[in-house]
């Protein structure tokens, strides 16, 4: 047999032994979310919007006197031993982070957060008050990795993205989950779904696949060529 009926063989294997699980607030014993909306504004800056239904990406907000607002979002137990977690080591073939939109607007691209954050003290100036603030205002600069892991416009009822690398960085580390940030590309705003949105269904919804790791595996495996030598500026996008 030849090389490229070895690799479908190979392939069928692995779809074979794939598993999803998905992560939603509400849903399920892993569906813990954390998100809020970064404000830049003077007045705002330093105060925390956790508990709004909605998360707010937009270069010139009019609720805001025109300041910048980006959501930052993250499942805290994507990784983990228990049936329905992804293990340490875990061969990830996809992720996905589907975000409901309540109102359309433009691009927005998705970048991986390299900082700790505390959802309920968390502002466009400061992660919480014991870690400080962020490396960039607003999960910016040193704050989030260089290269987006996805852009997608927020014109239809969702907005999906891919998020493959980062979830097989926090399946070989999972101190790394610090969850993403949303970053506008226009003024076109669009209003998105929350945690905290009434509707269930609507609320941001992580989907991974994977492929558990085997008992002849020494150490965490990667699925991916492209993030192995910068497992944090693994996108295809520039910021």
């Amino acid at each position: 047999m030849g090389y490229g009926g070895g690799m479908w063989i190979y392939a069928c294997l692995l779809s074979a032994s794939a598993e999803t699980v998905t992560f939603q607030a509400g849903d399920g014993a892993f569906g813990a979310t954390a998100d809020a909306t970064l404000v830049a504004s003077r007045a705002a800056s330093d105060q925390t919007f956790a508990s709004d239904p909605r998360l707010y990406a937009d270069l010139s907000d009019g609720d805001q006197d025109g300041a910048e607002v980006r959501p930052v979002l993250r499942f805290p137990d994507v990784v983990g031993p228990e049936p329905g977690q992804v293990p340490v080591g875990a061969t990830i073939h996809q992720a996905t982070l589907t975000l409901t939109v309540d109102n359309p607007g433009g691009t927005l691209a998705l970048h991986e957060v390299l900082e700790p954050w505390v959802v309920d003290e968390v502002s466009w100036d400061h992660r919480s008050a014991e870690l400080g603030a962020w490396s960039g205002p607003g999960a910016g600069g040193d704050s989030r990795a260089p290269k987006a892991l996805d852009e997608e416009a927020s014109s239809g009822a969702t907005v999906v993205f891919s998020v493959t690398a980062a979830v097989r960085q926090w399946s070989r580390d999972p101190a790394t989950n610090h969850g993403v940030v949303v970053v506008p590309g226009s003024s076109d705003g669009a209003d998105l779904h929350s945690s905290e949105s009434p509707t269930p269904d609507a609320r941001p919804l992580l989907t991974v696949e994977f492929s558990p790791p085997t008992p002849d595996d020494d150490a965490p495996t990667d699925s991916g060529a492209a993030d192995a030598a910068e497992p944090h500026d693994s996108g295809d996008a520039a910021e």
